[in-house]
């Protein structure tokens, strides 16, 4: 993601000096995909629920069942009777979803600092995944084509995983799916090697040896007549 945002940053620089539309010149953009890549090299895992110290402040990362790797982090001062614990949410995901774990249980937190995405409104009673399955068997029926634009990173894997599961019912036909996202299928790589963050049945789903984001999936590339089957 650091990477693709640098390269969005370098397009964004080019056709500003191209048109002319900066107040800058050059226009240049934040970092550049080196940049980014340098920085990488600078990062360090940490499992969830491991503890590690900045000074005297402790600092645990807790999954947030937002996306592969999201995180709720919490933060406690060590000072004798004085502690305070304080916890960011960042985006969390809901409850019993596709693919990955719930979103960890947090206790005795003295402060919580929480997004509010959704905090002004209740989410559609409609079942996302009847109306995913009607739009597909309209969209067959009338021999169309259907496009969903979708983020990149977990909510592609979703939906291949949902489409996977309404084929094996036989609720929808199987289709070819055609992804046009280098950056999706990179993610969705991703987590296939991260079998261990999902939740219990998909693991158990992969143990099995089930491919569990859609055995139809075709790699779309512009530059030739014909697409190429991936595996995924």
């Amino acid at each position: 993601m650091l990477k693709d945002s640098a390269h969005l940053q370098e397009e964004d620089a080019f056709w500003a000096n191209k048109k002319g539309f900066s107040k800058h010149s050059p226009a240049l953009p934040l970092y550049t995909v080196k940049e980014a890549e340098k920085a990488m090299t600078l990062f360090k895992p940490v499992h969830y629920g491991e503890e590690y110290y900045l000074d005297k402040v402790r600092i645990k990362f807790k999954d947030a069942g937002h996306i592969l790797g999201s995180s709720f982090i919490e933060l406690k001062r060590e000072n004798g009777q004085d502690s305070r614990k304080i916890l960011f949410s960042g985006d969390f995901g809901r409850p019993s979803q596709q693919v990955l774990k719930d979103p960890t249980q947090v206790f005795n937190v003295d402060y919580l600092i929480l997004e509010s995405t959704y905090g002004d409104r209740l989410h559609n009673e409609i079942d996302p995944i009847d109306a995913l399955s009607w739009v597909i068997n309209e969209s067959y029926r009338r021999g169309g084509v259907l496009v969903i634009p979708s983020f990149a990173v977990g909510r592609t894997q979703t939906l291949l995983y949902i489409i996977r599961e309404l084929e094996e019912k036989g609720e929808i036909p199987a289709l070819k799916i055609f992804i046009d996202s280098p950056m999706a299928i990179n993610t969705t790589q991703v987590f296939k090697n991260h079998v261990p963050d999902f939740n219990i049945e998909t693991r158990t789903e992969t143990l099995e040896g089930k491919s569990c984001f859609n055995r139809n999936i075709y790699r779309f590339v512009a530059v030739e007549k014909n697409p190429l089957p991936l595996t995924l």
